[in-house]
């Protein structure tokens, strides 16, 4: 066959070619418009001492790395969810996923949602809820510590 045998179809035919990509592009512009916009908010947890100790030795890696798999599915319990979802007063939760990043003491908890704002804020709220749970959290330490220095200063009181 030559050339020429398949142009003279494409000749003859052109205005459907050029009408169905139109149509098809028209279509596929009206129904992405329709689509509402999904934004996705994300946090990072570190897990461990690691921020705090120069030299974590390989025991305290792998501890954290055992560590931040148990938070993964602490986050994921219908306790943390419900008070999320108390903390925000929403009604129900935007999808959300909670991974650990592989080889690292990192847990990363990815929120979509139409509003920004919103999986922003549940993405932190999330967050927020894991480290109340934990043992180490930073709120009952502060309050340790400040009813320690009250009873300081409360024993200096009487004995001065």
């Amino acid at each position: 066959m030559e050339l020429k045998e398949y142009i003279i179809p494409l000749k003859k035919w052109w205005w459907l070619i050029v009408a169905a990509t139109l149509i098809a592009t028209v279509s596929s512009y009206m129904f992405a418009r329709r689509q509402p916009y999904n934004y996705q908010a994300s946090t990072t947890l570190l897990v461990g001492t690691a921020a705090h100790d120069l030299n974590p030795t390989g025991n305290e890696f792998y501890l954290a790395q055992q560590l931040a798999t148990t938070y993964v599915e602490i986050v994921q319990r219908e306790s943390v969810r419900n008070n999320t979802l108390a903390a925000l007063s929403l009604p129900k939760l935007p999808p959300f996923s909670v991974r650990m990043i592989p080889n690292t003491q990192l847990i990363e908890i990815a929120v979509v949602d139409s509003s920004p704002a919103r999986a922003q804020a549940v993405a932190n709220e999330l967050a927020n809820q894991l480290i109340r749970l934990t043992p180490s959290n930073p709120e009952q330490e502060g309050q340790l510590r400040q009813a320690f220095i009250n009873e300081q200063l409360n024993d200096l009181e009487v004995k001065i």
